[in-house]
């Protein structure tokens, strides 16, 4: 695909084979959640009597939002099941204090929701530790991959932890 636009679409072309399914099935599986979700909001109920009242186009609201973070991670992979994960708790704990009860029911949403976003957080994990990315932990540099270092070997996997001042050069990071 030449337009770099949208090679977002298609995920990071260096990830392997099981990165790429697993973000596929995340996907297809936050497509109908979307579908269900729209289908649930947009059709009326023939059984009501009243209105639909505030609330509960608020509480309905945290579900899209909820759907939003999965939506969300078709291009921010972390940022979209973060939200979709903070979202639901949210969610939960406001119902609760909103109606004063619970229903085991709203875990069939969560089964709907959740797991298409850890397939993601997972996706974007594994994708992030086969690039071999730096992870700054308390202010140390853990270094999970020394080919990001120009002009290193591209094989040395080293972990370990490196002083925030210190002066980092070939020999160094040497095996």
């Amino acid at each position: 695909m030449n337009n770099i636009k949208a090679q977002w679409i298609l995920g990071n072309k260096n990830s392997s084979t099981r990165v790429k399914v697993l973000r596929w099935i995340a996907r297809a599986w936050s497509l109908f959640a979307l579908g269900l979700a729209l289908l649930i909001a947009f059709t009326p109920d023939p059984y009501a009597v009243n209105s639909i009242q505030p609330r509960e186009i608020f509480m309905l609201s945290l579900w899209g939002l909820a759907i939003l973070g999965l939506l969300l991670a078709w291009r921010w992979e972390r940022l979209g099941a973060l939200l979709t994960m903070l979202i639901m708790p949210i969610r939960e704990l406001v119902y609760i204090l909103v109606y004063r009860e619970w229903t085991i029911n709203f875990l069939l949403i969560w089964a709907l929701v959740i797991p298409p976003a850890v397939m993601y957080l997972l996706a974007w994990y594994l994708d992030r530790k086969q690039q071999g990315v730096l992870y700054i932990i308390s202010g140390n540099l853990v270094v999970q991959s020394a080919r990001v270092f120009v002009g290193l070997p591209s094989n040395p996997i080293m972990s370990g932890y490196i002083s925030p001042t210190a002066h980092l050069s070939r020999t160094d990071l040497s095996c």
